[in-house]
């Protein structure tokens, strides 16, 4: 230890000692605390701590304040003591890595000396790591911290994904990594943790049910006749069946034992006996799990809302700031993730979650769902945009979406409370691209004398086509959660790099989700149909696009509540391709469509799902996209018709909204938007044969790139 006597009237002095005063005789004169202990600092940089003198007279001491030890001094010492308390500063400035002691001495005239012992260790300048690429960081004196800057332009850098990378202010940009593997029947992509992966076999659109795509590994997708006998039209009774020979499709008298209807996730196949087509009644099916009925199944308040579900049969669910848990789609036990977040989509083999982690403002997480682990953050908002930045400001994700598997889109929606604390209803919209290390590429402020008024605009629709261009729907809310939405609808379109496109103003038009399909836009709520190039209205299809689904070559409307018929139009020009008529009972439901997948006899077949009733039990029915023929129905036992539908590897998962329901909320409407304070019951429904539907393109309800369905209640 290093102890020096010096006298420091003048010089600056630290705070201090003990918890017990220390009264001289006569009572008049006190100081406290005893004792001050400064604790580690390190070397170079101060810490102030302060005594207290007290005068218990009436009238001004003169006091004299001294401090021996070479690390310590005196912050402006006082040469007067009021009558009350009069505060003596303290400084310890360690110049070396070791413990030091010191002595502060206080004299009044009359009165006896106090001495408060002082203490504190020097601790060593602490090494710095840099936290982001492209950076090194230092120990600053003058903050008291490590303090990262950008490394030079063109210092060579690493970044699993990128090749011959290099630092540009502050960031590592290349070449993508090329993850060709030379198998074109495989999706190459870059895990920023793991690096080259190669997904299993591509998906080859067919021509028609009579004309199968295939894959080749040196050439890629291709086409090739499907099976004789396979069923290509909606004919298929034992009478006359339209069968695929040689590639084309033919009506054939079908001979005894043909196969009239393929085996279903709820009933055997029948086949021909005579004119007869025989098989075994239908069972109800009944869900293997389910979760968000009970308290123990956690969340805020147990109010799961979303689900994403993806090929494979991985689940996760997610509540409104609550932690998201991933399940295996058979398994009804959870794995939570370690924060808390909003929505997750799933983007790049991972989790991108708004609002991740909870301790961070408008953050955007990728997540790698095999471990847990956070590949990367964004938290950069406000340094993008300084307008988002500030103590009033409050700033959080509206939306998610994917432009492709190299870039992700978060629109920031933000707003600043009334002096009083009251919502004022105004809000502020932004846009930010990242790419796949996390860094932004572009932001932008979202502009237009509509969203100036204080209404609280809402993006009730989003989508993203092909191209990467962007397609945002703004309709004024009724309240200040937006679960119920005006009138009035604002439809804005981006490019890839934010420059703006087109904006078209619906009049009466609601809030409602978006869809692309082909070269054409959709409203959930209207017929109409944008062109996806300038916004301008085509002719629209025959009835409000609903939550419908399309392939590479039709558009499948949803169908209207106790709806009868079921139709799908052509994708360039919108004419009718097929329609499906029910007899009136049991009825369409306006439970959302689903592409899939299903495994015939034959072949797969692309698939769509609708709901239906009778009013009194549901069912679950798949309807051949090609020829609009019934391939099964199989009812369930469900207490209603869901809100949300999503296909998996070899099953089915719903969710339906269940009271209590949020005020403002039509429970017809199931569980849109999904907002604070509604509740969701999710169900897994094993359907062996059924996987996902190939071919959706993105932007669409539910599809790749999408966060979740919002919709508005009239």
């Amino acid at each position: 230890m290093r102890f020096a006597t010096v006298l420091a009237l003048s010089l600056p002095l630290l705070s201090a000692c003990g918890t017990e005063a220390l009264r001289p005789v006569g009572g008049e004169v006190w100081v406290q605390p005893r004792a001050v202990d400064f604790g580690r600092v390190v070397a170079g940089q101060s810490v102030e701590r302060t005594v207290e003198a007290f005068n218990a007279s009436r009238s001004d001491l003169d006091v004299a304040v001294s401090v021996a030890g070479v690390a310590f001094g005196l912050v402006a010492p006082p040469d007067r003591l009021v009558p009350g308390s009069t505060e003596v500063r303290l400084r310890f400035t360690p110049d070396e890595p070791e413990a030091f002691d010191g002595l502060c001495t206080i004299r009044v005239a009359g009165f006896q000396s106090v001495e408060v012992p002082l203490s504190g260790e020097g601790a060593p300048i602490p090494e710095c790591e840099a936290t982001q690429a492209c950076h090194q960081s230092s120990w600053s004196v003058a903050e008291g911290r490590c303090v990262e800057t950008p490394v030079p332009d063109g210092t060579a850098c690493e970044a699993t994904c990128l090749a011959q990378a290099s630092c540009s202010a502050g960031r590592c940009v290349g070449a993508p990594r090329d993850c060709d593997d030379g198998n074109a029947c495989t999706v190459d992509t870059c895990h920023p943790e793991r690096g080259c992966e190669h997904a299993g076999a591509v998906s080859c659109p067919g021509a028609g049910p009579c004309q199968v795509g295939v894959c080749d590994p040196l050439t890629g997708c291709g086409l090739a006749p499907a099976e004789d006998g396979t069923p290509c039209g909606p004919r298929r009774d034992c009478n006359a069946a339209d069968v695929c020979i040689a590639g084309a499709c033919v009506l054939r008298d079908p001979p005894d034992d043909f196969v009239c209807a393929d085996e279903s996730p709820c009933q055997g196949e029948g086949r021909c006996q005579g004119d007869l087509c025989v098989r075994p009644p239908a069972t109800v099916l009944a869900p293997s799990w389910e979760r968000g009925r009970l308290p123990t199944d956690g969340g805020t308040g147990d109010l799961w809302m979303d689900l994403l579900v993806e090929a494979d049969g991985g689940i996760t669910l997610s509540s409104y700031f609550a932690s998201p848990q991933v399940l295996n789609a058979r398994s009804p036990t959870p794995v939570s993730l370690s924060h808390a977040a909003r929505r997750c989509i799933h983007w790049r083999g991972m989790l991108a979650c708004a609002d991740f982690p909870d301790t961070v403002a408008a953050g955007v997480s990728v997540i790698d769902e095999t471990t847990g682990n956070v590949v990367w953050t964004y938290s950069g908002i406000s340094g993008d945009l300084p307008e988002y930045a500030g103590p009033t400001v409050q700033v959080y994700l509206a939306r998610l979406m994917a432009i492709s598997d190299q870039q992700l889109v978060a629109l920031f929606e933000s707003r600043v409370l009334n002096p009083d604390g009251t919502d004022p209803r105004c809000r502020r919209f932004a846009l930010v691209v990242l790419d796949a290390q996390g860094q932004s590429v572009v932001a932008q402020r979202v502009e237009h004398p509509v969203l100036e008024s204080c209404t609280h605009p809402h993006p009730y629709g989003a989508a993203v086509d092909v191209r990467g261009n962007l397609y945002l729907a703004f309709t004024p809310s009724g309240q200040d959660n937006p679960a119920s939405a005006l009138e009035d609808t604002l439809v804005i379109s981006y490019t890839p790099v934010l420059q703006p496109r087109w904006e078209r103003a619906v009049s009466g038009l609601p809030g409602g989700e978006l869809a692309v399909a082909g070269n054409w836009l959709f409203h959930e709520r209207s017929a109409i149909a944008f062109s996806t190039a300038d916004g301008a209205i085509g002719t629209g299809i025959a009835v409000p696009f609903g939550h419908g689904v399309a392939t590479r070559d039709l558009v499948i409307a949803a169908p209207a509540e106790q709806a009868v018929r079921l139709e799908a139009f052509d994708a360039v020009n919108l004419t009718t391709k097929w329609q499906r008529q029910t007899n009136g009972v049991p009825w369409f439901t306006g439970a959302p469509l689903a592409l899939a997948r299903f495994e015939t006899s034959h072949a797969p077949r692309p698939v769509v799902l609708a709901f239906d009733s009778d009013g009194l039990s549901h069912g679950v029915s798949a309807t051949d996209v090609d020829t609009g023929a019934e391939l099964f129905r199989c009812p369930l036992d469900i207490p209603e018709a869901p809100g949300f539908v999503a296909p998996s590897a070899g099953g089915l998962a719903l969710g339906t909204l269940v009271p209590p329901f949020p005020p403002g909320v039509d429970a017809r409407r199931r569980c849109d938007p999904r907002f604070a304070r509604a509740r969701m019951v999710f169900q897994w429904f094993d359907m062996p044969g059924l996987m996902p539907g190939e071919g959706r393109w993105p932007g669409l309800n539910g599809g790749v790139g999408h966060d979740h369905r919002e919709d508005a209640v009239p």
